[in-house]
């Protein structure tokens, strides 16, 4: 089960995903259902999902959440005055409250060693509200086998193509809130931001939030989005939105339809609802 499904692929992409399916249909000993969560551009998931069609293996298509983001603009400031006079007002109260009683400062991947991002970053986690619930992404008990060595071996490991962005909001010298994404040519995906509980009262994630989009588009990053969730903070700092797609593949099997029947009956009972 993927929680966040991306496909990043190079050259032809029916033969990228049909390797995908092949690999899927190989180890279907090894399945029950696979699940590929929130999906986005329907376009590529009605391809995906043809070449499921013509190998003749079961699935269900449903949209499921959306997905928020914005395109560049020119300057920081262009951006920062197209956002609700509420919002701006909020995002300086807290940002110069912090600056009166200490040093604020934005570090990133760029002036960071990998050893020193993650140090700051599992710094933030135990003290964050996600790492009290074994949900975040870096946490060793997250439920999710190995998900912190899988981001970990990212931000180790750079490439041409697929750049991890670390950026750490540090006062005094303390790391109290990071978000973390990867940037694809010209676009930017957010993955996780969590901050430090104690600092919760002066909305570190807010201020790096928009900390965040100038320092991006002083990068080039001509798009970006701020991955699965909705949420006020989502839609008031973004201009866009699209749907996402769930798709459910499953095997003729006892065990695979039995599965399929109660998802099914749970989907038309959360319609109802």
């Amino acid at each position: 089960r993927a929680g966040w499904t991306g496909f990043f692929t190079c050259g032809d992409r029916d033969a990228v995903y049909a390797l995908l399916i092949n690999t899927i249909i190989l180890n279907k000993n090894r399945w029950d259902i696979v699940v590929l969560q929130r999906l986005r551009n329907s376009s590529e998931v009605l391809q995906f999902c043809s070449i499921l069609q013509l190998r003749h293996v079961g699935y269900s298509l449903i949209k499921m959440g959306k997905l928020y983001g914005l395109n560049k603009y020119d300057v920081f400031s262009e951006y920062f005055k197209s956002r609700k006079s509420k919002n701006r007002d909020n995002y300086l109260r807290y940002k110069r409250r912090l600056e009166k009683i200490g040093k604020l400062e934005l570090r990133t991947s760029d002036d960071l060693e990998p050893s020193e991002v993650l140090a700051n970053i599992k710094k933030i986690s135990c003290n964050s509200w996600q790492g009290e619930e074994d949900s975040s992404i870096f946490s060793e008990k997250n439920p999710i086998t190995n998900i912190h060595k899988f981001h970990a071996d990212i931000i180790k490991n750079k490439h041409k193509r697929i750049c991890p962005i670390s950026l750490i909001l540090m006062f005094d010298g303390e790391p109290i809130s990071y978000r973390y994404g990867i940037r694809i040519n010209e676009h930017y995906t957010s993955y996780a931001t969590e901050y430090d509980n104690t600092h919760k009262k002066n909305a570190p994630g807010l201020i790096l939030l928009y900390q965040s989009m100038e320092y991006l588009f002083g990068k080039n990053v001509n798009q970006i989005d701020y991955g699965i969730g909705e949420g006020r903070l989502k839609t008031e700092t973004t201009d866009w939105e699209e749907d996402l797609y769930t798709i459910y593949i499953f095997k003729n099997s006892i065990k695979s339809n039995l599965l399929k029947l109660l998802r099914l009956i749970k989907f038309s009972l959360n319609k109802s609802a």
